[in-house]
């Protein structure tokens, strides 16, 4: 049996390995939501009769995202893209909304909604972004 472990210890040390830097990138609430997916999507595909997946999966079906959330998640998926894109001397100003945009898009998606001063956030990062790719 220990050798089964080991097997499998190893190939979980080489996913996390290689999904590591993606995963730092992601919200605190999407991390949770990742690791979620994950253990749903393995016992899926492995036929799993999983209690906890199941329950998820009804827990998922309850907390639906606001319209106007989903909008402004997308915006801040938009912007983070965007940052990538800026040439390398406008890097720092980049990595700064990049910053900015993950700590708004954490709250409002655990709050389930956008306040007004959020919104205009996003949309100054967003416009402010576009300028640098001009």
């Amino acid at each position: 049996m220990d050798g089964f472990q080991d097997e499998a210890n190893a190939f979980v040390s080489r996913l996390i390995n290689a999904m590591q830097a993606d995963y730092k990138q992601l919200s605190r609430p999407a991390k949770a939501l990742a690791v979620e997916a994950l253990h749903d999507r393995f016992a899926d595909k492995l036929s799993l009769d999983c209690s906890l997946a199941k329950k998820r999966k009804r827990q998922s079906a309850k907390r639906q995202l606001k319209p106007e959330v989903r909008e402004a998640l997308q915006q801040c998926v938009r912007i983070l893209s965007l940052c990538e894109e800026v040439p390398e001397r406008g890097e720092e100003f980049a990595g700064s909304v990049a910053d900015g945009v993950r700590e708004v898009a954490e709250t409002i998606e655990e709050q389930n909604r956008v306040t007004a001063d959020q919104q205009r956030a996003l949309d100054n990062w967003e416009a402010g972004i576009a300028a640098w790719l001009r």
